[in-house]
């Protein structure tokens, strides 16, 4: 087993010695928007130093498509010799890393196509409205699910809180002042109702353009919206809100 790890060891310190054909060139954007999503939403935080490792094995990975055991390996490999950070290796990687892996070692990047840039498929919508409506109902923040916070966010004058977990906590025992935002009563905001509205809109707007895609997509926003604004219309089984 030693013999194992020491070649390991031996086959990453030569692996090393290629590595800065590419560490500046290929990748760079993404991995910039890696390292923002562990600043923005990685709690407790991840220090600068482990970030860096991360971001900079992942744009290995993505270059090479190895396998996603010999890209933690690496990981791990370079923080245990880091002095400037205190993560000394990763057990696994967070649910949420996954995104940022193709999804399979052996695709190419021309062959693992992206999701569409304006994707908003039904399931999504009927998950989220499902999932807020059983906060309302149950008086119970704690219930946000990540995916219904990262729309929340972006609509009704609602703001990330840092993160999921803020966005929780900063609501929690204010149930109340969550309702009313998506209600549109809590000026100046305006209301899920009203963006719904605008989306509609804006995708009569770009159907006409030519842009089906965006048009679907806003549409099924506006539908999801118009559905949360119904849900924030009146009190929750057990008590009111106002």
């Amino acid at each position: 087993m030693q013999d194992e790890n020491d070649q390991v060891l031996v086959e990453e310190e030569e692996e090393e010695e290629d590595y800065d054909e590419f560490a500046d060139g290929e990748y760079v954007g993404q991995a910039g928007l890696l390292d923002m999503h562990m600043r923005c939403n990685m709690f407790p935080p991840i220090d600068s130093a482990a970030r860096e490792i991360i971001c900079e094995q992942f744009r290995r990975y993505w270059k090479e498509q190895c396998s996603r055991e010999k890209l933690l390996r690496r990981i791990n490999w370079h923080l245990k010799r880091c002095e400037n950070t205190k993560i000394s290796g990763l057990r696994s990687f967070p649910d949420h890393f996954y995104e940022w892996m193709l999804n399979s070692c052996n695709e190419s990047l021309d062959d693992a196509k992206p999701k569409p840039k304006w994707s908003f498929p039904k399931r999504k919508v009927a998950r989220i409205r499902k999932n807020v409506r059983q906060v309302i109902n149950r008086c119970d923040m704690e219930l946000l699910s990540k995916e219904s916070y990262d729309f929340l966010m972006m609509h009704c004058g609602f703001i990330a809180h840092y993160n999921h977990l803020g966005f929780v906590d900063h609501y929690r025992g204010k149930m109340s002042e969550f309702v009313r935002m998506l209600s549109g009563k809590s000026l100046p905001y305006s209301g899920a109702a009203q963006e719904a509205s605008r989306h509609r809109g804006d995708a009569k707007r770009a159907r006409e353009d030519g842009n089906e895609e965006y048009a679907i997509y806003l549409e099924r926003e506006a539908e999801l919206l118009d559905a949360l604004s119904r849900a924030a219309g009146g009190p929750a089984k057990g008590g009111t809100y106002w």
